[in-house]
């Protein structure tokens, strides 16, 4: 049985004429923009992008190159931060000349981005929040909540009294203590629920 794989490829032209150069910065933004457009399509990203700066295409290779046929595949890492660190995910992308047209097509699957942000999502939450650029501050940013350990810990008061001195420090420093009818209070508020011996 024949297994058929089928790609989402995303396809815009450019009318850069007979074009078809990895590095022009025209095709660079483009690529770029087919891909944004994607994401922008998941909900997921829409809620954590105030975490993401603004990409880039760097690292531009060319991979294959037919004069001919006026033909490129291109290979790039496509450059953003996320929570303040430098990342990079390898992309390639195509550029043909459209002979009837006079345009540069670019071709690539905007869904290897996607798929290797969602990855990064899960495995490292967002929590910077940042404005990127005039055209980040032109849309509202979404708050984004922080670690569950940065939030400052509630000091829980009891009214129960400590079994002893030894005790009573403990309550003062935050950390578990027992009362005199000998149940465990947690900083946290929980408690033994029942004596302990």
């Amino acid at each position: 049985m024949k297994k058929i794989i089928a790609t989402l490829t995303t396809i815009a032209l450019a009318g850069c004429g007979s074009k078809i150069d990895c590095n022009d910065s025209n095709l660079k933004q483009i690529a770029i923009q087919l891909i944004q457009d994607r994401m922008e399509q998941a909900v997921w990203y829409r809620e954590i992008k105030a975490a993401l700066t603004l990409p880039s295409l760097v690292d531009i290779q060319t991979i294959r190159k037919n004069e001919e046929t006026k033909q490129s595949t291109c290979r790039a890492n496509y450059s953003f931060q996320y929570n303040g660190k430098q990342r990079n995910v390898p992309v390639e992308y195509s550029l043909s000349y459209l002979e009837d047209s006079g345009n540069t097509q670019v071709a690539l699957d905007p869904d290897v981005i996607l798929r290797a942000l969602m990855v990064l999502v899960m495995v490292e939450q967002p929590i910077v929040r940042q404005e990127n650029d005039v055209a980040r501050a032109a849309s509202p940013l979404i708050p984004v909540s922080p670690p569950p350990d940065a939030s400052p810990k509630k000091e829980v008061q009891s009214d129960e009294e400590p079994n002893g001195e030894n005790e009573a420090n403990n309550k003062r420093q935050g950390k578990p203590w027992q009362d005199t009818n000998g149940i465990i209070h947690n900083p946290d508020g929980t408690t033994s629920g029942r004596p302990v011996d």
